[in-house]
């Protein structure tokens, strides 16, 4: 007989709590263990052979186990998977949870997930692979990274030599973060953490992926509009803010001498995209700020709107409105 067990797993770089289930439609639910184990993917196999072992060998068993995206990122999918196990990374926004106050412990959040994995309820974070192009695009640029950082230490040593000064290579210069200016790292981060940008139908699903879409918690006639959700990735989400309060310093239509030497080398179409989206963005800023918003709000609202121009860029759609 061929049986399914869903492992939910609480995992932190301390302990992982995982909990095996088996879902019975109709009925309740079967759970054979509870357990805590040391932060290993090597402790997680052997509580799954274990496992086998309790419920017999005679059985065929399809087995699945899942953990929600967190500090461990793809680490621990990639060793189970190399394993010859199944893995899923759940997306903690999209997971069917209890709604009101609960109780919360690493041993209910494993159980929890493992009736996600069960039922359906939760959405698969994207893994991106070897064969990606932005990965390839990635490895590509992080070579080029490493060959100009070489090049940029070696420079600051021979000028703290010609000026008598030690340079230990842990301190960074002004001339250093020039140079990793250059690199356009928050460019390079939105292309690999993102993955495949044309999964996004329109640039306003975009950022509500990143969290930048304000929330809403409304009823019969009553509307309460809430502020951004914070869901998804905080880091893209991060510098999506930064960039956008640096666009919120300039003036409508101007372009600095470095923002016009950055755009030679590219088409007058994407250059009329680019200088469109500036102005647009700085535009609504002054107007939000005139209605008597907040700062940090008109900011994060620009920041929204900066996350649909960067998925038309990538995506191409710069013939049309990205949001």
């Amino acid at each position: 007989m061929k049986r399914i067990l869903k492992i939910g797993m609480d995992v932190h770089s301390t302990n992982y709590t995982l909990c095996a289930m088996e879902p019975v439609i109709g009925a309740e639910d079967r759970v054979f263990a509870n357990i805590q184990v040391t932060p290993d993917y090597k402790n997680i196999l052997m509580f799954i052979e274990n496992l086998k072992l309790k419920l017999g060998l005679e059985d065929t068993y399809d087995i699945e186990c899942g953990y929600e995206a967190g500090c461990l990122g793809y680490s621990l999918y990639n060793q189970l998977t190399a394993s010859g196990v199944k893995c899923v990374i759940l997306a903690p926004t999209t997971m069917l949870t209890q709604q009101g106050q609960r109780i919360k412990t690493d041993a209910r959040d494993a159980h929890m997930i493992a009736q996600c994995l069960s039922y359906g309820g939760y959405h698969p974070v994207y893994i991106p692979t070897e064969e990606d192009d932005s990965v390839k695009e990635y490895l590509r640029m992080r070579d080029d990274h490493k060959k100009a950082l070489k090049k940029v230490k070696q420079q600051v040593n021979a000028f703290c030599l010609r000026h008598g000064y030690h340079y230990e290579g842990t301190k960074w210069t002004l001339a250093h973060l020039k140079w990793l200016k250059k690199l356009e790292l928050s460019a390079l981060s939105l292309v690999v953490e993102t993955g495949d940008f044309r999964r996004f139908a329109k640039g306003n699903v975009y950022a509500a992926y990143l969290g930048l879409a304000p929330g809403e918690h409304s009823s019969a006639e009553k509307i309460n509009r809430l502020g951004i959700t914070k869901a998804g990735n905080s880091h893209l989400r991060l510098l999506l803010v930064e960039a956008a309060g640096g666009i919120c310093k300039g003036t409508i239509g101007h372009k600095s001498k470095e923002l016009r030497h950055r755009q030679q080398g590219n088409s007058a179409e994407v250059i009329s995209y680019a200088d469109k989206a500036n102005a647009r963005m700085r535009s609504k800023y002054y107007r939000l700020i005139r209605h008597g918003k907040k700062r940090n709000i008109a900011v994060a609202a620009i920041a929204r709107e900066l996350a649909c121009f960067v998925w038309g860029m990538v995506t191409e759609n710069i013939e049309e409105k990205a949001a």
